[in-house]
């Protein structure tokens, strides 16, 4: 009887940190907000994509969805704790906002990640001749 309430009980624990974990869609605007926070930005484009339009500075850069779509999100998960310190809160960019979109729903339900989606992706942000990096 011990062992099915520690199941339980750590069962309802993973249960709540997932369930509070939330995407949120962000702007420019609050992008920047984000960013003088510190929150930690990850672009999840391909690296052909880093290197065609920049990236932000500070960016983590790890690679969500390969050329064909697939994703392998242990492994990705995996790149971001080796290569950040994030804190809970992660603000996701792609190109447009749309893999961003997938991305931001499947990490906040699978990791209990707190995940900020900006919307209209770096093309926005081009578009705002805000500054950028080459990788």
């Amino acid at each position: 009887m011990c062992k099915i309430l520690k199941y339980t009980i750590v069962l309802c624990l993973l249960f709540i940190n997932v369930s509070i974990a939330k995407v949120i869609n962000v702007d420019n605007t609050q992008l920047k907000k984000l960013i003088k926070k510190d929150t930690l930005i990850v672009d999840i484009r391909r690296s052909s994509e880093w290197k065609d339009t920049g990236v932000i500075p500070n960016s983590v850069l790890i690679t969500f969805f390969d050329k064909r779509g697939n994703y392998n999100l242990k492994q990705w998960h995996k790149q971001l704790l080796e290569n950040s310190s994030y804190n809970k809160d992660i603000i996701l960019i792609c190109r447009s906002g749309r893999r961003t979109k997938i991305a931001a729903d499947i990490i906040s339900k699978n990791l209990g990640i707190n995940v900020y989606n900006v919307t209209n992706g770096i093309k926005s942000w081009i578009q705002s001749n805000e500054t950028l990096l080459k990788p």
